[in-house]
């Protein structure tokens, strides 16, 4: 990793690759910055699918 950081701050809406999808991709690419969603949704679903995709 070039860049370290102490948190990633991930939009779910984000246009085209939502953040799920981004979040699923850096745990994937072993990148283990905590990563906080940040979201306007409110639905378990929502919750569940981010701590599923390995945000904190």
């Amino acid at each position: 990793m070039r860049n370290a950081y102490d948190v990633i701050v991930l939009d779910v809406m984000l246009p085209g690759l939502n953040g799920y999808r981004v979040c699923a991709r850096l745990r994937a690419a072993e990148m283990w910055t905590p990563i906080l969603m940040l979201t306007a949704k409110d639905g378990e679903w929502d919750e569940a699918e981010g701590l599923d995709t390995g945000a904190a």
